[in-house]
């Protein structure tokens, strides 16, 4: 996958394209085509950054972390994303977070990173092989790699 960021006059034909082009996939193949594509506030451009390092470390697409999906590699994966946004970015708004990860509301990136450290305290091996690779990034800002 690949990150763009588009001009913002030009945001808006781009996703109407992106919406003409999944219907043509669709209709040719029958395949269900999702494409990504949001306007990012001015300013964020450093959270998504984040995002791409942390998906090149797990080898996966970043339109994997916004797929509405409760497979417990994807949500953990998620919930780790939210810890290292929160984590290196103290300022970031929580609304932000959820429009980046295509979650509903922020109440939902609270939910999931109280989920994460409750995990991480009790041990969830799932979250600590998921964690261990990208601890680095995660905790890059911070002294303490141990403790969430």
């Amino acid at each position: 996958m690949y990150a763009v960021v588009i001009p913002e006059e030009y945001s808006k034909v781009v996703a109407r394209e992106l919406r003409s082009t999944e219907r043509r996939i669709q209709a040719i193949t029958g395949l269900t085509v999702v494409a990504v594509a949001y306007q990012l506030e001015k300013g964020t451009e450093k959270y998504f950054e984040l995002l791409v390092q942390l998906c090149n470390a797990w080898e996966i697409d970043v339109q994997d972390l916004m797929l509405k999906c409760r497979k417990k590699e994807v949500v953990a994966r998620r919930q780790v994303a939210i810890l290292a946004l929160l984590r290196n970015f103290p300022d970031i708004k929580l609304q932000t977070v959820a429009t980046m990860l295509a979650m509903k509301d922020h109440s939902t990136v609270i939910y999931n990173r109280d989920k994460a450290i409750e995990l991480a305290e009790v041990g969830d091996s799932l979250l600590n092989e998921i964690l261990y690779p990208v601890r680095n990034i995660v905790f890059k800002n911070t002294t303490a790699t141990t403790t969430l």
